[in-house]
This record gives C-alpha cells, structure tokens and sequence, in this order.
C-alpha cells in the first residue's frame, strides 16, 4: 500500500517532461533540434523572400507613377519569385517531416523506456506488498500512466515543437 501512495506523489509537469524528453536520447534530440531549426529557417526565409519581392515590386510601381495594385509585372519575375518561394517551401515541407519522423521515433523511444522502468519498479516490490495489493490496485494505475505517456503527451508536445516554429519566424519577420 504505501508504494501506491508513493507513486501518487506529484512532482510537477515540468520535471515529467524534461524527464520524457532525456528518455529521447541525446542524439535523436540533437538530430531533432537541427532539423526543427533549418525547417523553421527555410520557412522565415521563404517567407522574408517573398515580403522582399512585394516591397520590391510595389516601390517599382510607385516610382514609375503606378498604383501598387497594378498588375504589370513581368512573367519572369513573378515565375522567378513563386518558383523561389515555391522551393523554400518545399524545403521546408521536406525538413518538417523528418522533425515530425525523429519526434515520433523518440517518443517511441521514451515511452518503451518509461514502460521498463515502471515495469522493473513494480517486479523490484516487496513481495508481502503483492500479498496485499490486488493485480487491478498495480496494473490500472501503470496503464494509465503509460496511455497518457503514449497519447496525449506525445501529440500535445508534438505540436507545441511545430507551434513554436511558426511562432518564432512570424517574430523573425515581424522584426524585420
């Protein structure tokens, strides 16, 4: 019985998932890292590129006496400029998807570690505590920390990497 009340203990959000996230390995996390910051790069640059052409584009216009919402532009420049744009955003796209595939793999990873150390935790009991503990009092609580392990975790964290990109190239153009 005091094993459970133990294992009730709060330790804070914080610690579980700086916890979670050295279960990822210092390799998947720095590989993750690297992929996040040239996804996000690709993405504020393709973003930047296309905020210079149409700032280009409009003191042109307003230079020769034209309005902003002419549409006169060569073929060329605009071909150029969505064929730019268009390839930073593949790139991104590309580096986007390695992130999303080495967070899954690492959670993966985090989640099998955390499963064996809950596991070896509970094989590691006194066996008078198992005498007195039903198998539902030690499984239930296990499994349902390990579902929220494997699903809310995972995706809510998931997609807070990705928000915080987003969020951290509109704050990069928006300096600009």
């Amino acid at each position: 019985y005091k094993l459970l009340t133990v294992e009730k203990k709060n330790t804070g959000t914080a610690k579980i998932v700086r916890r979670y996230f050295m279960l990822f390995e210092k390799a998947n996390l720095f590989f993750l890292l690297l992929n996040w910051v040239l996804a996000y790069a690709f993405l504020a640059a393709g973003e930047f590129m296309l905020a210079r052409w149409v700032q280009k584009t409009n003191d042109e216009k307003k230079s020769k006496g034209g309005s902003s919402y002419d549409s006169t532009d060569s073929s060329d420049d605009v071909l150029s400029a969505f064929g730019q744009y268009v390839g930073f955003t593949m790139v991104f796209v590309v580096f986007s998807f390695v992130v999303g595939f080495v967070y899954f793999r690492g959670a993966a990873l985090a989640g099998r570690k955390l499963h064996d150390q809950g596991v070896l935790k509970v094989l590691h009991a006194p066996l008078r505590w198992f005498d007195a503990t039903s198998s539902g009092a030690i499984l239930g609580p296990l499994s349902t920390d390990l579902n929220g392990v494997d699903g809310p975790m995972t995706t809510i964290s998931e997609v807070n990497i990705q928000f915080i990109g987003v969020l951290l190239s509109i704050f990069a153009l928006q300096a600009y």
